[in-house]
This record gives C-alpha cells, structure tokens and sequence, in this order.
C-alpha cells in the first residue's frame, strides 16, 4: 500500500485539437492551481504549449522527443524522478500535484502502468484521474480513431469541449455517447468545472438497478462496452484469480475493466485494470451507492458481454440476459 506522503498525478489525453492545452490553463487559473508542477508532450523537435504554462504553473518540464505512450516513457520517468530529486533536496517547493498533459495521439494506459510499475515513483505519485478532452464540434470524425477510442476507454473524467461551437445538442449527444462507451467514468462539460480536479467516479455510483445492461457495439469501430450488476457479495479471491486469467487470454483486446464489489466488509473494493495491467486494489471506507457488485468491460474485436457473463460464472452468481442479447 502506499504511503500517506504519495501525491495525486493527473494525466490529461484528449485527440488531437480537442481541447486540453484550454482546459489546462483554466485549470491553472484557478483557485486550485497552487502547488501543481506540469509535464507538457510534443511530437516533433519543437514545443509551444509550455510557454502557454511557464507564467502560470512554477516548475513545466517539456518531453519533446516524441509520443509519451511509446518513446519517451523512459522521460517520462526521469523528468519525475527529477522533480523528486529537486524537492527533496531542498531546491524546489514540494508539489501538491502532477499534471502529465499527454500529445493527442497518446494512448494514456501505458503512460499510467509506466508510473505505478517504478519503484521510485510508486512510492511518491498515484495516478488520481486520467482526464480526457471530447470535442464536440468533431465528434464524429475523432470516434473513428483508435486512439480516440483508447483514450475514451481509459478516461476516469470525460470533459465536453467546444459546445459553444458544436451546440448543446451536439454536447449532450456526444455526453450520452462517451457515457456509453464507458459507463465508469465522470462526463462534464470542460467549460463549467476544474477537471482536474474532480475525482473519478467508482463504477455503479450512477448505475440503473438492473442485471446487465449498456452494452454497446460498434461494427465501425469493433468497440463494445458491458455492464453488470450483482446483488449479492462476491469473493475477492476469485475474482483476483478470474481477472488474472481474462488478461492472460485476452490482454490486448481489453481496453479497460473496472468493477466496485461487495465484498461483505464496510467499505467496497474499487478493481481497476487497463490492458495488461492490473492496478492495487483500493478498499473505500464507506458504501455511498446501493450495496452491490458493479463491473464495467470495455473491449475492441473482443465483444464485452462476454466478459460480464464470464464475471458472473467467476462469482458463482446467475443473471438473466436481456431481451435479444446474442452472445
């Protein structure tokens, strides 16, 4: 477990031109910005956005040498490990968060397993939300990307961009869109809240009461979401062995699963795994939805129902399909 002193870090990813260098710099205007240091990504040899951010935030350190998801992830590292080095030497004031603004190509699930999986930085930062920019007003050129997708997937806050432009219809459609695709996130509209600042939403906290429900196919895309909901606990033993098994089979076709489960103590235990990895369990202190077993799956060529029906073998616990469910 980690200790009291970890910090949050905050990954903010959103496609390309949806609107996170904006978002970043409300979100440094604010009355919450005290205290954040930022690491800003470009493609290519020359960096823009963080001369937008050296007046606002004390301590921007620019990754310039290519995509956080793959190349520079060793960067990555080092610029953190440095951060670390300067505070704890006394030449710079400890920051209260980390703010890792990702390119619009990046794909945030490496970037986050890269900081949990160092021994150095996994001590001292805990990735509190993945952020994701959807813009609005190119909505549906962005959601045929795969990157778009991957982001969307991994996203903990979902942030609407430019309904200004697009039209509050257009945002609301994109809103139920993006909450479809992935039912464990926060969606909010970038222009009326600090994101970076919200927590994420524990899957189930806003769940309709049904059996299994939201799933979703994309034949364009090969994306698929399924949800579902156990009434009664579930041992956490064999859903451990059960989730291990599921990325042992099917690792590269899950974009995310995430579940809030009964586990018959006071609080739930939050699971969360993207891709390949699997992050620490985190048991909450107190229950603040209805007591019972959420789990959301979200997968590309793989269709997700499955999983959720796998799930619910794993907890020994029967559900019944909805009408016209195929498998």
């Amino acid at each position: 477990m980690r200790g009291a002193g970890v910090r949050p870090l905050v990954v903010l990813s959103g496609f390309l031109g949806s609107g996170k260098t904006t978002l970043l710099r409300r979100a440094l205007a604010g009355d919450e910005a005290g205290g954040t240091a930022v690491l800003v990504n470009e493609v290519g040899e020359i960096g823009l956005d963080q001369h937008q951010f050296r007046h606002i935030a004390e301590r921007t350190v620019l990754l310039d040498n290519g995509c956080l998801c793959c190349v520079v992830r060793e960067d990555l590292v080092q610029a953190l490990r440095e951060l670390v080095d300067l505070e704890e030497s006394g030449a710079a004031p400890r920051a209260r968060r980390v703010v890792v603004e990702t390119t619009g190509l990046a794909d945030p699930a490496p970037i986050v397993a890269t900081i949990d999986r160092d021994p150095v930085l996994g001590l001292r930062f805990e990735v509190g939300s993945v952020v994701v920019t959807c813009d609005a007003e190119h909505a549906r050129e962005h959601a045929a990307m795969p990157e778009w997708q991957a982001q969307v997937a991994c996203a903990d806050v979902i942030a609407i961009t430019k309904a200004d432009r697009a039209g509050g219809a257009a945002a609301a459609a994109l809103g139920e869109a993006v909450a479809r695709r992935n039912p464990a996130a926060r969606v909010v509209d970038a222009r009326a809240a600090d994101a970076l600042a919200l927590p994420a939403v524990p899957p189930g906290a806003g769940a309709r009461p049904v059996r299994e429900h939201d799933h979703d196919h994309d034949h364009t895309t090969g994306v698929s979401t399924s949800s579902v909901t156990l009434e009664r606990p579930v041992d956490p033993a064999l859903v451990t062995v059960w989730l291990t098994a599921l990325l042992h089979a099917h690792g590269p076709s899950l974009l995310r699963v995430k579940a809030l489960l009964d586990t018959g103590a006071d609080g739930p235990l939050v699971l969360d795994a993207v891709q390949h990895t699997v992050y620490e369990p985190r048991h909450l202190a107190e229950w603040t939805t209805p007591r019972r077993s959420t789990l959301v799956a979200i997968a590309r060529d793989l269709d997700a129902r499955l999983v959720t029906r796998s799930f619910t073998r794993a907890a020994g616990q029967v559900v019944s399909e909805p009408e016209g469910a195929t498998a």
